[in-house]
């Protein structure tokens, strides 16, 4: 299925992928974010409010918590914790579905999860709406581990749709979770 405006599908290429990330040294945390433009309409609050009980619905059948956050820059954040790898997706994409059926297909941004490795190194894996695509993103006090983020990148290549334009590996310095 693709919506209007994004391109979802590949979004789930990280469920069937998890035991190949585990193969290659990495962890998913239990937490997935999901990372969208609030629209000042009431319309929007009617489609965010209908997406918020679907969530709610699919993640009390699957043991996961939902919350939200907002970040510095005015984006808003919808947080999943527990459950499957492939519930939290699916509970997050439904968010996201559910928004653009509404017509607001420009407020879904990206959906991250957060991953490590057996060396202590942690980032996320960013999947961008927009572009049906997955980068790494790996933050440090000051910058980001470059080096780390092209390991990944290359790692994850045979299993995932990988963003290959560098220049759109936008960083998200306010992950909640």
């Amino acid at each position: 299925m693709r919506l209007k405006g994004t391109q979802s599908d590949p979004l789930f290429a990280l469920a069937s992928a998890g035991p190949d990330l585990e193969a290659v040294g990495l962890s998913v945390s239990p937490t997935a974010t999901f990372c969208y433009r609030p629209i000042d309409e009431t319309a929007f609050d009617d489609a965010k409010s209908e997406a918020r009980q679907v969530v709610e619905m699919f993640a009390t059948e699957h043991a996961m918590t939902i919350s939200e956050s907002a970040d510095s820059y005015g984006f808003a954040w919808l947080i999943a914790h527990g459950g499957a790898l492939d519930d939290r997706l699916t509970t997050l994409y439904s968010f996201s579905h559910t928004l653009t059926e509404h017509g607001f297909d420009d407020a879904p941004l990206a959906l991250t999860v957060p991953i490590s490795d057996s060396h202590g190194r942690a980032g996320h894996l960013v999947f961008n709406f927009k572009r049906g695509k997955f980068y790494p993103f790996a933050p440090l006090a000051q910058g980001r581990d470059n080096a780390w983020e092209m390991h990944l990148a290359a790692l994850l290549k045979p299993y995932l749709p990988m963003e290959a334009e560098l220049e759109r590996w936008y960083p998200l310095t306010d992950i909640p979770g």
